[in-house]
C-alpha cells in the first residue's frame, strides 16, 4: 500500500509540477515539499485539506488510497472554477464559458474523449 506521502508526490506529478511550483500553489516551500514525498516528514492535516482543496483531490483518497483521486463534490466543483476563472488564463476562462454552453450529449462525449486520453497516475 503507497502512503499519503507517495500519494502527494502523485498528485504533484499529475498536475505537471516542480516541488517549487507545488509549493508555492500549497504555501510551503520546495524543501517541504521535498521531505513530504521522501517520507522524512508527514503533512499536517491542514496542509492535506489544501491540498486537497487546490487540486480538487478527494480526502478519502489522499490519506486511505480508497476510492476515486478527484473529488466528485459540487461544492468543489464550484470552488474550482471559481478559482480558474480568478487565476485562468483567457484560453482556461473562454473553454469554461463555452463547456457551460454546451448540449449535454455533446460534453459526454467529450469528457470520454478526454478521459481515455488523459489517465490518473498509477499508484
Amino acid at each position: 500500500m503507497i502512503s499519503t506521502n507517495a500519494r502527494i508526490k502523485a498528485i504533484r506529478k499529475y498536475a505537471n509540477l516542480t516541488q517549487e511550483e507545488f509549493g508555492a500553489r500549497i504555501g510551503i516551500k520546495q524543501n517541504s515539499v521535498a521531505l513530504i514525498e521522501s517520507g522524512k516528514r508527514n503533512p499536517s492535516p491542514q496542509l492535506v485539506l489544501t491540498i486537497c482543496r487546490e487540486f480538487g483531490i478527494s480526502r478519502t483518497w489522499l490519506e486511505t488510497g480508497e476510492g476515486d483521486m478527484m473529488d466528485t463534490s459540487v461544492e468543489q466543483d464550484i470552488e474550482l472554477l471559481t478559482r480558474a476563472m480568478e487565476r485562468g488564463s483567457g484560453a482556461k476562462k473562454q473553454l469554461i464559458r463555452i463547456v457551460a454552453a454546451m448540449p449535454d450529449d455533446l460534453l459526454e462525449s467529450m469528457v470520454s474523449y478526454l478521459k481515455s486520453a488523459i489517465k490518473e497516475p498509477e499508484a
